[in-house]
């Protein structure tokens, strides 16, 4: 989900960077959905959050890859709520 997080708003953008600036109704709300659906990921995400202390250490979402397997190479990435 974290990654989908970073890549779909990118590409979003890439995309839209190549649209019909002459349709600006339309390219309206592709930016509205394009923004939209991140937001909504992170929404559901968001009572992972939720912790009964604040002074406890914790990774709520985290997400790894092998990026290169033939040398033991991975992606890691973790959300630790700051």
């Amino acid at each position: 989900m974290l990654i989908t997080l970073i890549v779909m708003p990118a590409a979003a953008a890439l995309l839209l960077s190549f649209a019909s600036k002459t349709e600006e109704r339309v390219l309206y709300w592709l930016i509205i959905a394009a923004s939209l659906v991140p937001f909504l990921m992170v929404m559901q995400a968001w009572p992972n959050f939720l912790s009964p202390g604040a002074a406890e250490p914790m990774v709520s979402l985290s997400e790894t890859r092998d990026w290169i397997p033939a040398i033991g190479a991975a992606f890691s990435l973790g959300l630790d709520g700051l």
